[in-house]
């Protein structure tokens, strides 16, 4: 995320806190849990600026998307945890040896794609599963 959007968000939760000076506890909690949870949401994709492998791709978000998910399928030793589909991002997360691995699936625009991965293996593991999802999208 880039610095203008954190400053925005910042300020953003700090005039909504301004705000809740004269709400009670029930409409402070709800407020705060709401707060809470699009912090946790704006924080799930920070690890897309420091990926383990990325490349761009020439294929619809949803052909990449749908490629992700049948390589993760077709190796049973990953376990889907989580799928996330957005309009601008989607992703897949697993779990394979105890280890995390992290794909988003980027809408780019001009029906185009990015793939970013982030393995808890190391960097040379999402390289090989990188080229695995490419040769099955293709």
């Amino acid at each position: 995320m880039k610095i203008s959007k954190k400053i925005k968000t910042l300020s953003t939760i700090g005039l909504l806190s301004v705000g809740l000076v004269g709400c009670s506890n029930t409409q402070m909690a709800a407020t705060g849990l709401a707060l809470a949870g699009t912090m946790a949401a704006i924080g799930a994709y920070n690890w897309v600026s420091n990926p383990d492998a990325e490349t761009a791709l020439d294929e619809s978000p949803t052909k990449v998307f749908q490629g992700v998910q049948d390589t993760i399928s077709k190796n049973s030793s990953y376990h889907i945890s989580s799928t996330t589909v957005g309009e601008k991002q989607s992703q897949v997360v697993a779990q394979i040896n105890n280890k995390e691995v992290k794909i988003v699936v980027e809408n780019i625009g001009n029906n185009e794609s990015k793939i970013y991965i982030k393995d808890g293996r190391g960097k040379d593991q999402a390289q090989i599963l990188m080229q695995k999802i490419i040769k099955d999208i293709k």
